[in-house]
């Protein structure tokens, strides 16, 4: 749900940055939903296959923390909230 949060308060505007904001969140969803894939096809259960891994997914979502931290922080001046 992070994915789509930061892309939330531009909903109303539609600008360029908004599209780049979704295309990023869609790409990281596709991205994401193929490891899920990948990382479960022909295992049954929750916990991960001791063949392979999650840390591919854990790296793109990381990697996009640490951008919307980035994005919204240069938007708001890195001020803080006081």
């Amino acid at each position: 749900m992070s994915i789509w949060a930061t892309s939330a308060p531009e909903v109303l505007i539609g600008s360029w940055e908004w599209g780049l904001h979704i295309s990023i969140g869609l790409g990281i969803s596709f991205v994401n939903a193929a490891l899920v894939l990948w990382q479960f096809n022909g295992h049954l259960g929750l916990e991960t296959p001791k063949t392979k891994s999650d840390v591919p997914r854990t790296i793109i979502v990381v990697a996009h923390f640490f951008w919307a931290v980035f994005h919204v922080g240069w938007h708001y001046g890195y001020r803080d909230l006081l």
